[in-house]
């Protein structure tokens, strides 16, 4: 009789679904960031993402054993992603690869999704000042009790906590935003006014 191999059993795979843009960190100059995740599949060992540009062919995969990678996509161009899973066996010593179907393509549009990211110029509001009440005299006839021996306490120093500051880094970025918007609308009325005057540049 010949001597009995170990053979791998085969797991049909799916491909990954779901696929979505968790975060994208805009650059003007160099690649941006942007950080995929997709719905694990069972049986699969590690996951494999291919991109391309335009209507190139995808080329070489990068692979990630997490159902979440960071890829570094070009700034000025449109970069599309798919991704399979992937299924590794160790058989008589030799590594064998069962690989899904490519998922549907994932298109992110790197030049679009950031042009709105250029960062706007606020004006910071001036804390109001409180006023001091008015220093007050006492009478004649109460006249103030000063103690013999004092004894001066120390305020303890409050600290910012970081929950305050990321409450205050909210608050900013949500007046920016509002700016934005309020910015855009007067733009909007201008350009509507200047329709119908055409002699106002």
């Amino acid at each position: 009789m010949w001597p009995q191999t170990a053979q791998a059993q085969t797991v049909e795979l799916k491909a990954p679904q779901d696929v979505s843009l968790d975060i994208l960190e805009c650059a003007q100059t160099t690649d941006s960031t942007a950080t995929l995740s997709w719905d694990k599949q069972s049986g699969a060992t590690e996951y494999r993402v291919y991109t391309r540009l335009g209507e190139d062919e995808f080329g070489a995969y990068t692979a990630t054993t997490s159902a979440k990678i960071k890829l570094q996509l070009d700034s000025k161009d449109i970069s599309i992603i798919t991704i399979t899973s992937a299924e590794k066996n160790q058989v008589n010593g030799k590594t064998t690869v069962n690989e899904s179907e490519k998922s549907p393509e994932f298109e992110v549009d790197v030049a679009k999704l950031c042009e709105k990211a250029t960062p706007t110029i606020t004006t910071t509001p001036e804390p109001t000042k409180q006023a001091t009440p008015a220093a007050t005299t006492p009478s004649e006839a109460e006249e103030p009790q000063v103690a013999e021996n004092p004894t001066l306490t120390e305020e303890p120093i409050v600290t910012p906590t970081d929950e305050n500051l990321v409450k205050l880094d909210k608050k900013y970025d949500d007046s920016k935003k509002i700016q934005a918007k309020i910015e855009k609308r007067v733009q909007s009325i201008v350009s509507w006014v200047k329709s119908f005057v055409p002699f106002w540049k």
